[in-house]
């Protein structure tokens, strides 16, 4: 690795090999290989963990550096404090608790039939019985 970075200082060893490079991810064929390689590489169990552990260990310094909590801090404050944003947020608060607790249309005509027929019951025994529900279990048919 040191003889390379030390061979790259030289001006024009490293635009020759720069050139080199260029000149041959330009070729369709060696594009082609080097994507099946990366493709090959993406599929394999330990780099795809690599990976994976690479960036969650990114994310964990990148939000706990200090100054991007500070930037955050001061985002959610502006955020908080602007009146659209509350007002927006407020009605779609206020939409998803309404959608959470109204019930289907299945609900209300289960519901609604319940009633119905609860209702009937109600007036057919309190009406054509005597007046109690228990009356008309016990009362003599005429």
């Amino acid at each position: 690795v040191s003889l390379v970075h030390a061979v790259l200082q030289n001006d024009r060893i490293y635009f020759a090999v720069k050139d080199l490079l260029l000149q041959l991810l330009n070729d369709e064929q060696v594009y082609n290989e080097l994507t099946k390689l990366v493709v090959q590489l993406g599929e394999e169990r330990e780099v795809v963990q690599a990976t994976q552990k690479l960036l969650t260990e990114s994310a964990h310094r990148t939000l706990n550096d200090p100054e991007v909590l500070d930037h955050s801090m001061e985002f959610a404050t502006e955020v908080v404090g602007d009146d659209v944003v509350q007002r927006s947020g407020g009605e779609a608060l206020r939409n998803t608790v309404g959608y959470a607790v109204q019930p289907s249309g299945e609900a209300v005509l289960a519901g609604l039939g319940t009633m119905i027929v609860a209702g009937v019951l109600h007036f057919y025994l309190m009406r054509g019985h005597g007046g109690s529900p228990g009356a008309a279990a016990s009362a003599p048919r005429r």
